[in-house]
């Protein structure tokens, strides 16, 4: 992955694989970008994919066309520079290597098919009065999977038991989300649950958004066009000293809100939570990546 230098106010950032004479870039390119750190992360799986990821974005994966010969490969890790025109400079910073499973920052992937058709219930448990028996929350083909249908409102969530951190130290929590193309009337969610209100993502039809409050009081409530049926990428960054909330989507900061906490900082019962919510009809929904690490 790159950056292009196309003029003083604008980059284009590009990822790119050359496997045995077949080379193919990445679907989704970033054109017209502001000139600014860019989080960069290339995620091998072997033998048969290439994962890119740019500012939390999954922009696109690569098949390796010949997983045969993977193990016979010599890969390097490099960084550098091309210069096209008469001078160039460019920055590098915190550069990290490992390997993915020895991320801390990765709290749930769902990749562990031991446990397809339920979840992990050392990381998630049923969140009090957020289930519904006929939902489903489940594991499957590497996501978690969002299945409600009635004529009335139902909703599923898993709270997150495996934070020992949080809300000790600021911190964030980044998942992505996306909806079945023929769900009507739902949304999938991840946020925030506490006694002074709600700090929440998340994806309906073809509308990205984050909203915070508490109850029928809207202190924040931002949403932008998508299409649902991808995936989109959501950061939410919390400071409990000052139970302030800053929300991103796509990589684009969209705002922060702040509850109205009487101690002006998070309670220690503030849970985190993923899950759906059904408002008519059916709502099938996808959830998966889910990255929970300190602020630095």
């Amino acid at each position: 992955c790159g950056i292009f230098g196309s003029g003083a106010s604008n980059q284009d950032i590009e990822c790119w694989s050359t496997f045995i004479e077949d080379r193919e870039f990445a679907q989704d390119y970033l054109r017209g970008i502001v000139p600014e750190w860019h989080i960069m992360r290339i995620e091998v799986y072997p033998p048969t994919t290439i994962r890119y990821v740019v500012d939390g974005m999954i922009i696109d994966e690569y098949e390796v066309p010949h997983p045969e010969q993977f193990d016979d490969l010599l890969f390097r890790f490099t960084i550098g520079m091309n210069m096209e025109g008469s001078s160039a400079t460019g920055y590098f910073d915190n550069i990290r290597m490992g390997a993915i499973k020895d991320d801390p920052t990765i709290y749930d992937n769902f990749d562990d098919t031991s446990f397809d058709g339920k979840f992990d219930n050392s990381k998630w448990t049923y969140l009090e009065d957020f289930h519904y028996p006929d939902g489903r929350l489940y594991q499957e083909d590497g996501t978690l999977v969002f299945e409600q249908s009635g004529t009335e409102e139902r909703w599923q969530f898993l709270r997150a038991t495996k934070l020992d951190f949080y809300p000790v130290t600021s911190a964030y929590f980044e998942s992505a989300l996306k909806l079945d193309p023929n769900a009507k009337g739902g949304d999938v969610q991840l946020g925030f649950n506490s006694d002074y209100g709600m700090a929440l993502c998340g994806l309906e039809t073809n509308q990205a958004y984050c909203w915070c409050g508490t109850g029928s009081n809207h202190l924040f409530d931002e949403r932008i066009s998508v299409q649902s049926s991808s995936w989109q990428f959501y950061r939410i960054e919390v400071i409990p000293s000052e139970a302030k909330f800053t929300f991103y989507i796509n990589g684009r900061n969209i705002g922060n809100c702040s509850l109205p906490s009487p101690t002006g900082a998070l309670e220690k019962t503030a849970i985190f939570d993923i899950g759906g919510w059904m408002h008519s009809r059916n709502v099938k929904g996808y959830i998966d990546y889910i990255h929970i690490g300190p602020l630095e």
